[in-house]
Order: structure tokens, then sequence, then C-alpha cells
């Protein structure tokens, strides 16, 4: 690693260190949503129509439960 980009990681490393925790929490909230993202992209066609049908049994579910009540 350079000198230079080694500074440049130990500034952003203390400007984390400044951060207040919200902002922390905000920031790691991001991370883990693009980690699903990068996985759903991952993800095959085929599993991908899978989960869509998932969550669409989901909310037929909850409009008969609801239908019912």
């Amino acid at each position: 690693m350079k000198l230079y980009d080694k500074m440049k990681l130990y500034d952003k490393m203390k400007l984390y260190d400044k951060m207040k925790l919200y902002d922390k929490m905000k920031l790691y909230d991001k991370m883990k949503l693009y980690d699903k993202m990068k996985l759903y992209d991952k993800m095959k066609l085929y599993d991908k129509m899978k989960l869509c049908l998932n969550i669409f049994r989901i909310k037929k579910r909850i409009i008969i439960q609801t239908s019912i009540m």
C-alpha cells in the first residue's frame, strides 16, 4: 500500500470514529442493504422467481385472512 493510500484510509477511519452512533448505524444499515442487493443480483433467475412467488403467496394469504375477519 502506498503511503498516500494509507493516509487516506486513516483519514476515513478518523472520520468514522468522529461519526455519531446514529450515523454509524445508518451507514451500517446501508451496507447491509447493499449486501442484500448484491446477493439478490447474484441469485439465479429461478430463485428470484421463487422469491417473488413466496412474496405473492404471503400477500394473498394476508388478503384472504383480512377478508374472513
